[in-house]
């Protein structure tokens, strides 16, 4: 009795001792203690029974759990649960409640595969004990789907899952939010089964529940916008990206607004104003993939300006958002924007990381970029450089980034004729990437292509056609046979450049013999194939032939060209192809430069019936169209036809980019010119002040853009007899008009059109005057042979004579 007593009294001491160190947080000494209550009960087994034992080994169990030894945990948990299956036997609340503890230790160290053992048998006695409506059965269907999601089986999970909802939303209804959060499971499910249909269908019932319970205006609720956004992004549906990110970006923002209004604490703010910032970021890329530039760089300005409040000016995140800005506005061809942006992300990456720094090269090459896509080749040569210096100097001269520099370089003296130096940075690229990509890699081929058609233009012609053999090569083990019309299109390239037929020709003989092992092995319908393929190759170097002859004015032969590409395609496309829309479009043109109005209309008027055909009534290419025909009945002077035309080119324009695009300014501009030669002044003008409020509203476009639209003003007051008016418009426009390398021959062909417009209504004066602007700057900048200077000085002397001797030329 007295060693019973003593032990019980040893006993307490160890619980009362354990307590203390629990409420004192001395966890490890809590523990110790347990370990030896637990071992005096197994010394004793005369004084203590099985449900003694099991007792402190959950205890102990508890205690390991808290303190992270998992392992050990686990131990005493497979003793517990030996002790209560003797004990009560399989079917007890107590076992089940003991396989799912043991569930969790194996979980926390890592073996799901056991854990999910632990967690079927929960299920299993829980089935046996309540049947299928009870809550504990769907917490165990959950609990085995977390196991199955651990391990990757989703389907599975998928089964668990939907089984818990079943019967969760059986017991609580249709609108709890733990329905919210199995729906929330299961798109998790289905997303990795990438089955996005159910897994989108999922998160609109979690949206449903929890805005049905908690409102709309909850944290909850944006999570859900946001997960439905990440839904329709991963299946390509980008509008509806969009309709989910504005509204959870609305949330976003009246969240801070609350916040605001709450308290001041300012950190917090900021925290939601960057969320908010990534936001944008999200829709600025959604809108990237519609294209949608306008959209895009609204949300990127939106996203820099909480970013220049939250971080200040002189942050690298700036200087991405800035050089983010910048790519955004050259995607939109508004280059000088481009510039804008990228030389402030470059300022502030200076600043930040010095001179010597790759993200510098980075800046620079992106400059560079900007630069060419506006013709000035000295710009772009002088930052390559500077990006190439930095490459060169970081990862020396084998690098593939160094190639994609001496790429780039080839192209600005590709840009101002510098053959030889386009050839030797060519080289340069084609020796790294041969090197690092192989002889037979996309990039290889293209600069092989590059190289050709510099050496067409060098003159070197036999090594323009080794170059290009070598693309071929490339091309066709990259592609195969079935890519023959687009890889023999270089060597119509060659053609153009060189003019050299016969060396195409003999080329092509000679790869179509190297083919002949290959052709054996091909099917009759693989043969049909390349037949159609090299047909269509022979109207691609048609169509080449037809833009070399036009860019040089050469407007018959582009024409006979432009004919035969036609009847090619025609034949093997038939007429209900874009490609043969195109090609009656180039027509069109060419008939036009030939003042063959009537082959014009004709040539215009199929082009639109194939758009509409195959396009629709509402598309940027059927009001090109209707452009098109606007101009042709213009010259014809049957301008009611031209207005016709000309607005209905306009309504799509507004309908499909809205009321302040550049496209919507030139069409209104447009406009203003035929209404004007229709009589219709004050229309045109109105039309002439709508086309400025929207290039005023476009500043980051070129400045003479509202040059033209102030000299069209100036225009159709002195066809009405205001010539003080027309003057202070005119002046206003030449503020707007400053020659640079990259403007001046567009400049001169503003000029032009200007003092044809002018000689239409015999203002001979005026006509003679913008004629000599065109002229002086044509002349400085072309060869003196050049189609551009003939037909500007025959305007010039036909407008001096008419003035001279009216009578003559009645």
């Amino acid at each position: 009795i007295i060693i019973i007593i003593i032990i019980i009294i040893i006993t307490m001491a160890m619980i009362g001792m354990n307590l203390i160190y629990e409420h004192i947080g001395q966890l490890s000494c809590k523990i110790e203690c347990d370990n030896k209550t637990l071992q005096i009960q197994q010394r004793n087994p005369q004084h203590f029974n099985e449900l003694d034992l099991e007792i402190s080994y959950s205890v102990l169990a508890v205690g390991y759990r808290k303190n992270e030894e998992w392992d050990k945990a686990l131990k005493c948990t497979q003793h517990m649960l030996a002790i209560q299956l003797t004990s009560f036997g399989m079917n007890s609340t107590r076992v089940a409640e003991t396989y799912y503890k043991l569930g969790i230790d194996y979980s926390k160290v890592g073996q799901w595969d056991k854990a999910t053992e632990c967690d079927e048998k929960v299920l299993e006695i829980r089935l046996h004990l309540y049947g299928m409506t009870d809550m504990s059965v769907a917490n165990s269907y959950y609990n085995l789907g977390i196991d199955y999601r651990k391990q990757k089986q989703w389907i599975k999970a998928v089964e668990c899952d939907q089984k818990s909802l079943e019967i969760t939303v059986q017991i609580l209804g249709p609108y709890d939010m733990s329905v919210a959060k199995l729906y929330s499971r299961l798109h998790v499910d289905y997303s990795n089964l990438k089955q996005w249909d159910k897994a989108i269908e999922c998160s609109e019932q979690e949206l449903q529940i929890t805005t049905h319970v908690l409102g709309f205006h909850c944290l909850q609720a944006v999570n859900c916008y946001a997960t439905l956004v990440a839904d329709y992004r991963e299946t390509g549906q980008w509008k509806k990206a969009i309709e989910y990110g504005l509204q959870e970006l609305q949330l976003r923002r009246s969240l801070l607004n609350d916040n605001n209004n709450n308290n001041n604490n300012n950190d917090n703010d900021d925290h939601m104003l960057l969320d908010i910032a990534q936001l944008y970021t999200s829709l600025s890329m959604d809108y990237c993939k519609l294209k949608n530039w306008e959209k895009a760089i609204e949300c990127t300005q939106h996203e820099l300006n909480i970013q220049l409040r939250c971080l200040g000016p002189n942050d690298l995140v700036v200087a991405n958002t800035y050089a983010k800005l910048a790519d955004h506005y050259a995607e939109n061809k508004q280059w000088r924007k481009a510039i804008e942006y990228d030389e402030k992300a470059l300022e502030i990456r200076m600043n930040v990381l010095g001179p010597s720094d790759c993200i510098i090269a980075s800046s620079y090459f992106y400059l560079g970029c900007d630069h060419r896509a506006l013709k000035q080749w000295k710009r772009a040569m002088d930052y390559d450089h500077k990006a190439l210096a930095i490459q060169m100097k970081a990862w020396g001269p084998n690098n593939l980034d160094v190639a994609h520099t001496y790429t780039s370089l080839a192209s600005d003296y590709r840009g101002s004729a510098e053959w030889d130096k386009a050839i030797e940075y060519g080289q340069k690229a084609l020796e790294i990437r041969t090197h690092f990509l192989g002889p037979n890699h996309v990039d290889t081929g293209d600069t092989l292509f590059k190289l050709g058609v510099d050496y067409s233009y060098a003159k070197a012609h036999e090594e323009a056609v080794n170059h290009l053999e070598k693309a071929l090569d490339v091309d066709i083990c990259i592609f195969g046979v079935g890519r023959l019309h687009h890889v023999y299109t270089h060597f119509a390239w060659d053609c153009e450049s060189s003019k050299h037929v016969k060396p195409w020709t003999k080329s092509m003989d000679r790869e179509l013999k190297g083919l002949e092992v290959c052709f054996v092995a091909l099917t009759e319908e693989d043969l049909k194939v390349i037949h159609r393929n090299l047909i269509l190759a022979v109207a691609n170097l048609y169509s080449n032939l037809a833009d070399s002859y036009r860019d040089s004015g050469e407007w018959e032969e582009a024409l006979e060209c432009g004919k035969k590409a036609l009847d090619i395609r025609s034949c093997v496309l038939g007429m209900d192809d874009m490609t043969v829309e195109k090609t009656l479009f180039n027509l069109g043109y060419d008939y036009r430069a030939l003042e063959q109005w009537d082959k014009a209309i004709e040539c215009d008027e199929k082009a639109l019936e194939i758009a509409l055909k195959l396009l629709g009534s509402n598309h940027m290419e059927v009001a090109t169209q209707y452009y098109c025909l606007s101009v042709d009945f213009y010259r014809k002077e049957e301008f009611k036809k031209a207005t016709e035309f000309g607005e209905k080119s306009l309504h799509i324009n507004l309908d499909i980019l809205g009321p302040d695009h550049s496209e919507c300014a030139d069409a209104y501009s447009n406009l203003g010119v035929l209404y004007v030669s229709d009589g219709q002044i004050d229309k045109a003008i109105q039309y002439f002040q709508r086309a400025l409020v929207i290039r005023e509203k476009l500043l980051e476009q070129d400045q003479s853009d509202i040059a033209i639209v102030l000299l069209n003003l100036g225009y159709a007051y002195t066809v009405s007899g205001q010539s003080d008016k027309a003057f202070q418009f005119d002046q206003l426009a030449s503020t707007h008009l400053h020659d640079s390398d990259s403007n001046v021959l567009q400049i001169a062909e503003i000029y032009y059109q200007f003092g044809c417009s002018y000689a239409k209504v015999r203002q001979w004066d005026t006509a003679i005057t913008f004629f000599e602007k065109s002229l002086k700057r044509r002349a400085e900048h072309l060869e003196p042979n050049h189609w551009l200077i003939s037909k500007t000085s025959d305007r010039l002397n036909a407008a001096q004579q008419q003035k001279a001797t009216p009578l003559a030329f009645e």
